[in-house]
């Protein structure tokens, strides 16, 4: 009656309602450092894309042939 065993110990009612605002507030947290890093992870993310210094041109490899260059190829 109002005890939840977990492992070895019983949890009360008020045990459960700590643990379930811990999560909340946990959650929050999360949830607000997220929204308040974003804008910058977005703006790193469009650098690294604008200057490709992506992972996909590291170690000096070639740009990645476009169409246009396909057909520059094909036309000589």
């Amino acid at each position: 009656p109002g005890y939840e065993t977990v492992g070895s110990k019983d949890l009360t009612c008020e045990d459960w309602m700590v643990n379930t605002r811990t999560d909340t507030d946990l959650s929050a947290a999360v949830q607000n450092a997220l929204q308040t890093l974003l804008p910058q992870i977005r703006e790193e993310i469009r650098e690294e894309f604008r200057t490709g210094s992506g992972s996909s041109n590291a170690g000096g490899n070639p740009p990645p042939v476009t169409i246009h260059t396909w057909l520059e190829r094909f036309n000589n």
